[in-house]
């Protein structure tokens, strides 16, 4: 500006984009004259030579980031509520609570601690233990925390069953349910809707051909032929909807995609040979498998976990 007589409105909105925000209103308020109809506040100057008056001097000053409107009164927001809103935010993001309740066992909750782990993300690992009366015999299994959990209403929310994830004191049931919630909460659910249904479409064909091994294995011909043409057959399928060209089988980046066909086929079977051999026409998914294994936070976390039955 050129001197006084200029709008302090008029300064702002022309000001140069390194202008600083607060210098308007402490530094240059001597030099300018407010108006009365953009601003609406009292026209005022200071002399030349004058200095400033206390902040209970001066006249009333409109806020840079006011809302004026004819209708309605002003609404003023600060830049320093927009920064504690902020930091609010970021501070309760950075002290989400996972706590992941399930029995001492890989089971249906090692694909989430495989995204745990690939993540970085921190959580609590509950653990329920559990004794045989007689080894593999489940009807002689005895798990009395478990038991007093449960007739607590402790697992109410998993309908009495694990495993449950405790999120920022909200409870969580179904598998499933919580690999998905956890996916997205730790950015491992693809770049967008259209790849987190890739993701839920993978994860579901891997529960497709998993139900089909739960019919056939209770017979050692029927468990045979799943492995040598059921299994091949259905992942051979699957092989034509993986359309990325990296090494995951949904887009550019690890997704639960990737976790869950690992735990599939490297951890789930008693006959791994017979699984990964299923594979021979999926080069793939074979990469991703590969891929996934190979990743320093998943090898860390394989050595370091419990060594359990299942």
């Amino acid at each position: 500006a050129e001197g006084p007589g200029h709008c302090l409105c008029e300064l702002w909105s022309n000001r140069p984009q390194r202008f600083p925000t607060r210098s308007i209103s402490t530094t240059c308020r001597k030099f300018f004259v407010r108006c009365r109809d953009c601003c609406g506040a009292r026209s005022w100057k200071l002399p030349e030579g004058q200095r400033s008056r206390s902040r209970s001097q001066r006249p009333a000053e409109p806020h840079i980031f006011a809302v004026k409107s004819r209708s309605a009164p002003s609404v003023v927001i600060t830049s320093r509520l927009l920064y504690f809103v902020l930091l609010a935010t970021v501070i309760n993001a950075k002290m989400a609570k996972f706590k992941l309740m399930y029995f001492d066992a890989r089971g249906v909750s090692e694909t989430i601690r495989y995204m745990f782990a690939v993540s970085k993300t921190p959580y609590e690992d509950f653990r329920y233990s559990f004794t045989f009366g007689t080894p593999g015999d489940f009807s002689t299994v005895q798990r009395p925390e478990f038991d007093a959990a449960k007739a607590a209403g402790d697992l109410d929310a998993g309908l009495g069953r694990l495993p449950i994830l405790e999120y920022n004191g909200a409870k969580i049931g179904q598998s499933k349910t919580i690999e998905r919630f956890v996916a997205g909460e730790t950015g491992m659910n693809g770049d967008g809707p259209v790849e987190a249904a890739l993701v839920d479409a993978m994860c579901e064909n891997i529960r497709d051909v998993k139900d089909m091994y739960q019919k056939a294995k209770t017979a050692d011909d029927t468990k045979a032929e799943y492995f040598a043409t059921k299994m091949p057959e259905f992942m051979a399928k699957v092989e034509k909807t993986c359309q990325n060209t990296g090494c995951w089988l949904v887009g550019s980046k690890v997704s639960l995609a990737d976790a869950a066909m690992y735990v599939f086929i490297k951890e789930f079977f008693d006959n791994k040979e017979g699984a990964w051999a299923a594979l021979k026409e999926c080069p793939k998914i074979r990469a991703a498998v590969e891929a996934f294994g190979a990743l320093p936070e998943v090898t860390a976390w394989a050595a370091a976990r419990p060594d359990t039955m299942f």
